[in-house]
């Protein structure tokens, strides 16, 4: 096995032993490091994980970043800011 699929195997362990919040808290600090083609490996792997567990939450974030690219094409919003802006509707919605 070569150290790439160990060292993505392990990441994927780590991930999948995360609860929501925590996934959520990780992408946020993720989402604050500097651009690196590390970073958006292992960023991509935390989505992968929300789009699989936490599909009815990670709908509505992506519906969120279409709706915003939609309405403002010049402006990027990143899947971790609209996983809170979603996690926050949610909240709302369920009060």
């Amino acid at each position: 096995m070569s150290k790439a699929t160990t060292a993505r195997e392990k990441l994927e362990a780590k991930i999948a032993s995360r609860n929501l919040e925590q996934i959520t808290n990780e992408l946020t600090l993720l989402d604050a490091m500097p651009y690196s083609v590390e970073t958006a490996i292992v960023q991509s792997a935390y989505i992968r994980e929300m789009d699989k567990r936490f599909s009815e939450v990670s709908e509505i974030a992506w519906a969120i970043i279409e709706k915003h690219d939609v309405a403002f094409p010049d402006e990027y919003l990143s899947y971790p800011s609209a996983l809170l802006l979603a996690l926050d509707e949610i909240k709302k919605a369920s009060k």
